[in-house]
C-alpha cells in the first residue's frame, strides 16, 4: 500500500480524514494515464543507453512497481530517482524494500541487487538535466537501502555531472547516518538533502529505525553539517496521527527546530498500521493536539520554513 487512510460514508457522500499539503501536481493520476506513451518512452531511453543498468532498473520501477517518480524520468519531467545502494544500515519496521520472512508484511518492491557505477549514475543525471527545466535528481529511493553507504561513488558521480553543467538540483534522501559521507557529497556539489525522521525523540527513533553502527546523534550531526554547509535541508517527517501530533512529540519537534532551522519539513504519511506501530515503539502518550492544529502552528511559528511533500527544484 502507498498513502492510505480511513473512509467514512455520511449523508450519501464519502469523506476521508486527510489534507493536501503540496500543490505540486507531479503525482496527479491524470499525468500517468497514458501507458502507451510511457511504454514508448521507456523503449526510447533504453535504446539510448543499452548498457546502463540504472536505466534498466528505472524501467522496472516505472512499469512493474508503478513508481511515478521513475515514470517522470522517462517522460522527461519533474524529479528523477537514482536508486544506487543495495545495502542498508537500518532495519526499519516499515521498510518498503526488505522484510524478513515471518514479519507479516510484504515489501512494496524488491530492493536493488547491484551497485550502479559512477558513470551509470552520472549518465542518468545528465540525461535528465539536459531534457528538463527545473529538474531534480534524487538518491535514496524506495527500492534501495541507504545511499550514504555508497558516499564515495556518489560523490564521484556528482563531481562528473557538476564538471559538465550547473543545471538541475542534485538531492539525497537519506537517514543521515554517515555525516562524513554526506560531507563528501556536499563538497562534490550536492545541492540539497532530505533526512528522514519517524520522530524527533531518540527513544522512538531508535525503536523504529533499529540502526546498525550509527545512532540518532549521527543523524542530528548530519542535519547540522548540511545547514552549516549552506545547502537546502529538509526533514522527511513521517506523520502518524495520534503520535506525531502528541504533546510530547510536538514539544520535541519544536526543540529540534530551535536548534536546527531547516528549510523544509516534508510531511509524509507513515503508512503503517497504527496499533502495530504504537506497540513496536512502546508509545503510550495519546494527548494529541490534532494534525491540522499542528500544521497551523508550524506555519505560524516558522514562516520561513516550507511545508510540503516533494523535493523542490532549487535552480
Amino acid at each position: 500500500l502507498w498513502a492510505y487512510t480511513g473512509l467514512a460514508f455520511i449523508d450519501d457522500d464519502f469523506y476521508i480524514p486527510a489534507m493536501r499539503i503540496d500543490d505540486d501536481p507531479r503525482s496527479d493520476p491524470a499525468l500517468h494515464e497514458n501507458h502507451r506513451e510511457l511504454k514508448a518512452a521507456v523503449k526510447n531511453v533504453n535504446t539510448q543507453y543499452p548498457g546502463n543498468r540504472l536505466v534498466h532498473q528505472l524501467a522496472t520501477c516505472s512499469t512493474e512497481y508503478n513508481c511515478l517518480c521513475a515514470r517522470n524520468f522517462f517522460l522527461g519531467r519533474y524529479e528523477c530517482p537514482l536508486p544506487t545502494s543495495p545495502a542498508c544500515n537500518a532495519d526499519c519496521i516499515g521498510c518498503l524494500s526488505f522484510q524478513d520472512e515471518g514479519s507479516g508484511f510484504c515489501e512494496s518492491q524488491r530492493r536493488l541487487d547491484f551497485a550502479p557505477s559512477p558513470d551509470e549514475i552520472s549518465q542518468v543525471i545528465a540525461h535528465h538535466f539536459d531534457r528538463v527545466e527545473r529538474a531534480v535528481a534524487s538518491f535514496g529511493q524506495g527500492c534501495e537501502g541507504e545511499p550514504l553507504l555508497r558516499g564515495d561513488d556518489l560523490a564521484r558521480a556528482i563531481s562528473r555531472v557538476r564538471s559538465a553543467t550547473d543545471r538541475g538540483t542534485i538531492n539525497c534522501n537519506t537517514n543521515g547516518s554517515r555525516p562524513d559521507m554526506l560531507g563528501k557529497m556536499i563538497s562534490a556539489g550536492l545541492d540539497s538533502v532530505r533526512i528522514s525522521l519517524c520522530s524527533p525523540t531518540e527513544e522512538f527513533y531508535t525503536a523504529y529505525y533499529r540502526p546498525v553502527n550509527y545512532s540518532y546523534g549521527d543523524v542530528i550531526k548530519s542535519i547540522g553539517l548540511a545547514l552549516d554547509a549552506g545547502i537546502f535541508v529538509s526533514i522527511n517527517l513521517f506523520f502518524m496521527p495520534g503520535f506525531t501530533d502528541s504533546g510530547s512529540e510536538v514539544e520535541s519537534l519544536v526543540s529540534l527546530l530551535k536548534k536546527f532551522p531547516v528549510n523544509m519539513i516534508q510531511t509524509r504519511n507513515m503508512n503503517i498500521d497504527p496499533d502495530y506501530f504504537f506497540e513496536k515503539i512502546a508509545f503510550t502518550d495519546r494527548d494529541a493536539i490534532g494534525i491540522s492544529p499542528m500544521i497551523e502552528m508550524l506555519r505560524r511559528d516558522y514562516p520561513a520554513m516550507r511545508l510540503g511533500y516533494y523535493n523542490p527544484p532549487l535552480k
